[in-house]
């Protein structure tokens, strides 16, 4: 399907695609749209959200997809792992199915990046930001999101750009990246962005795909997939990457989780 054909599509055209196929692929991620986004902790789903997760799963011949930045074990823990087909950990690094079956992503990546990734979580936290610090599979991220004050934001993203840009300069196999509420450095090869075309490269065209994301960074993912199906991004404010649709957080999402349900079991 070329990319013309995919941006004049209108989301009820895409239901009605949905409608036809036998099979669907959905992909959402689980921090800022199956549950609450938090620094330190995985938060459990939103009730109205987990409902509908289980019922695509069960009853519209949908293969669904949680993905995550934490490990995958993680999430399952808190979201249920019979909930959906495979959750994501480190973006899609590792994998874990419904049945229980765990795979990890082998790259090459030299052995001193993986190290420079482990010691600038130990240098972020002797700079004083321990707090805000997350380590996960592929990347150490620090998460200013839920600060108010501007001069404290500024303040810690500014103390860990001079921790992680050296290193992300240093290493080619790293990069430095910046999403709404934080900055990364991240193992390259190992981006939403790069799971999604390993995942495609097997999926049969005529699969409808659709994905339910929040970052800024996804901009990359969404551009991976324009060329395939409709995406969905969810956003505050609408913003000028490859997106066609921006729903807003909340209820758009349930709308179209429904829609999708609806059109799955041929309630049209």
């Amino acid at each position: 399907m070329s990319r013309n054909a995919v941006e004049q599509r209108k989301p009820s055209w895409f239901l009605q695609a949905v409608a036809e196929a036998r099979h669907r692929l959905l992909l959402m991620d689980y921090e800022g749209i199956v549950a609450p986004s938090l620094s330190h902790e995985c938060a459990p789903p939103y009730p109205k959200i987990l409902g509908r997760l289980e019922c695509i799963m069960k009853e519209c011949s949908t293969h669904l997809i949680a993905i995550s930045g934490r490990p995958a074990r993680e999430v399952g823990r808190t979201l249920g792992i019979r909930t959906v087909q495979e959750i994501w950990g480190g973006d899609g690094l590792e994998r874990l199915h419904s049945d229980g079956r765990y795979e990890r992503e082998q790259l090459d990546i030299p052995t001193d990046a993986f190290e420079a990734l482990a010691e600038s979580g130990l240098i972020l936290r002797r700079a004083g930001l321990g707090k805000f610090v997350q380590v996960n599979l592929a990347s150490v991220s620090v998460h200013w999101r839920g600060m108010s004050d501007l001069d404290d934001i500024l303040e810690v993203r500014a103390m860990a750009c001079r921790v992680l840009r050296p290193l992300a300069v240093k290493h080619p196999s790293l990069c430095l990246n910046e999403f709404e509420g934080g900055v990364e450095l991240r193992l390259r090869g190992a981006t939403k962005a790069d799971s999604f075309r390993r995942l495609l490269s097997a999926m049969p065209a005529e699969t409808p795909i659709a994905y339910i994301g929040d970052d800024r960074v996804d901009k990359d993912s969404f551009s991976v997939l324009n060329d395939w199906g409709l995406s969905f991004l969810v956003r505050r404010w609408p913003s000028g990457n490859a997106t066609q649709v921006h729903p807003t957080p909340g209820d758009e999402v349930i709308r179209f989780l429904d829609d999708w349900i609806r059109t799955s079991r041929g309630d049209l």
